[in-house]
């Protein structure tokens, strides 16, 4: 016992060792990694677990080093039956704190990514920044939507690893130490597994130190791109991602679960997780990568002095879809573009949280003005927030510029596609399909189509519903002052106004300085062509 004691005393200690000793330990280490029986703790606390679920493992990887036992133990860690196993539970993590250093100890990963880490990541010393590296590779070429230059082995490994990390703090050596006073301030009585420190973390974003949001950017980032790492999502939602998701490839779980998140058989606590990873997407356009293969283009046409001056490790709070919904209500967007940004918005109406601006610029006027509907929408997507700001502008209840403006917008957006205003859809839908189903959706063509049916209603037999007919003049109505609001400024006041909240603010800053500064310059020199013109004169 006193052997075994000192032999995990060392190895947690590992990266303190003198050389010498400390190859020693790795050596032994590496054996253990090889041959589970070497590893004691293992052995007596987890061997009916291993005969019970890892048995092909333990058979086969005597033949097969890429066969681990342990990244079958790790995956069944948290499974209900070994929650009444805690000494099986801390052998595992202790395993896993140990090997958290050196990528060469952990078999399938050192096999798969041993020459990719060596290629593209050789200052990388621990197997954390190996990890690191490589997973920003893959991000990166996901949000590029260019060819992978990591394998799919491999990608799957570096997959497996973040899992890990996400679900135990103590194994994200990065997060851990950005956020360790971040922890102990938001989240002291969290439990270290199960992903429940970074979750609690992601809950107190906006209050958390500049250092420990950068490492949850990066996460975020690589969570939301690839849902194969986020361990909250597929472990709350395992019996969702089983029964919608079954035949989907792991990192498009996420876009699969949104699809089916409103079906009636849904979990409840799945469904909200869901949500809330949408509010998150939808802060920052590089969290979702769907929408920007689909908007690259137009991204690149139309937002390029917002993405110019974007925050490397900061979410641009939804500056982009701003940006792009100013070119949908304009009717520019490609088709492809304008699909994508139609389903984003669809979801936004239905719910004010995942509109990141709409939830800035009016956060009074909710509190104010919709308490109750706030409330509502709480636990479930009905679209009664936007709602009661609409209701609001229309009674000249808002008083902030800003906030006018872009619920103004919000019923611009409803009157280029009516999908974009759900409640209308849903009320008119049996309309729709009974006189407009030949009409195709977006550029307001619906929407049209149903405004001439309300202005010969009861004529040839047509007959809006009455539901759909006094939410429609409703509608109308909205338009009308929201029509007026988005008109040009009237003032310089107004101007400066727009300017200040304008995506491209900055490049219209700087275009405006540079602007006053050529004048300055020409009245400078024309001054004083001025007064040599004088002076000649006078002589």
């Amino acid at each position: 016992r006193r052997i075994i004691h000192d032999c995990i005393w060392l190895q947690e200690r590992l990266p303190e060792l003198k050389p010498d000793c400390a190859a020693l330990v790795g050596n032994f280490t590496s054996a253990q990694v090889q041959d589970v029986r070497l590893n004691p703790l293992i052995m007596k606390y987890c061997g009916h677990v291993i005969h019970r679920y890892c048995d092909d493992e333990l058979r086969v990887s005597f033949r097969d080093s890429t066969r681990d036992v342990m990244d079958c133990l790790v995956q069944h860690k948290n499974s209900p039956e070994l929650r009444g196993e805690p000494k099986c539970r801390q052998s595992i993590e202790h395993f896993q704190l140990v090997t958290a250093g050196d990528y060469r100890f952990t078999v399938a990963f050192k096999e798969a990514c041993k020459h990719h880490a060596m290629r593209y990541c050789p200052t990388s010393r621990t197997k954390a920044k190996v990890i690191e590296c490589l997973s920003t590779i893959i991000t990166n070429d996901t949000l590029s939507d260019a060819r992978f230059r990591i394998p799919r082995n491999c990608r799957q490994q570096v997959r497996s690893q973040l899992l890990q990390q996400r679900e135990n703090f103590d194994l994200d050596p990065v997060l851990k130490t950005s956020c360790a006073q971040d922890v102990a301030k938001f989240c002291p009585g969290v439990e270290r597994g199960e992903a429940q420190v970074l979750e609690c973390l992601l809950e107190h974003k906006a209050a958390v130190s500049m250092k420990c949001h950068k490492a949850l950017f990066h996460i975020e980032q690589q969570d939301l791109g690839d849902s194969s790492s986020d361990y909250a999502l597929l472990s709350t939602c395992k019996p969702m991602i089983k029964f919608y998701c079954y035949d989907e490839e792991p990192a498009k779980t996420l876009t699969c679960l949104k699809r089916y998140k409103d079906s009636p058989s849904f979990e409840e606590k799945c469904k909200l997780l869901v949500i809330k990873r949408m509010i998150e997407q939808n802060e920052d356009y590089r969290f979702n990568p769907e929408l920007m293969k689909a908007c690259k283009p137009d991204m690149s046409k139309y937002c390029v002095t917002v993405m110019a001056h974007q925050p490397q490790d900061s979410e641009l709070e939804g500056k982009v879809v701003a940006c792009l919904k100013i070119k949908f209500r304009e009717r520019k967007l490609r088709h492809e573009c304008e699909n994508k940004l139609t389903a984003i918005l669809k979801e936004a109406a239905l719910n004010y949280r995942l509109n990141p601006l709409l939830k800035s610029l009016c956060l009074s006027e909710i509190q104010g003005l919709c308490e109750m509907e706030k409330e509502e929408e709480m636990d479930s997507q009905r679209g009664t927030v936007e709602e009661c700001l609409k209701r609001a502008l229309v009674a000249g209840k808002i008083r902030d510029r800003a906030c006018r403006e872009e619920v103004a917008a919000l019923i611009e957006e409803g009157r280029a596609d009516i999908n974009v205003d759900p409640l209308l859809h849903a009320a008119c839908s049996l309309d729709l399909t009974k006189y407009c189903a030949d009409v195709a959706p977006g550029n307001g063509r619906q929407l049209m189509c149903l405004e001439e049916l309300a202005r010969r209603d009861r004529a040839d037999g047509v007959s809006l519903q009455e539901q759909c007919k006094t939410m429609l003049l409703a509608r109308i109505d909205m338009f009308r002052n929201a029509e007026a609001l988005i008109s040009a400024p009237s003032s310089l006041q107004d101007m400066y106004g727009a300017v200040q909240r304008s995506p491209a603010r900055r490049y219209l800053a700087g275009l405006l300085i540079s602007i006053v500064g050529v004048i300055f310059l020409m009245g400078l020199v024309c001054g004083r062509v001025a007064n040599r013109s004088a002076a000649a004169k006078r002589k």
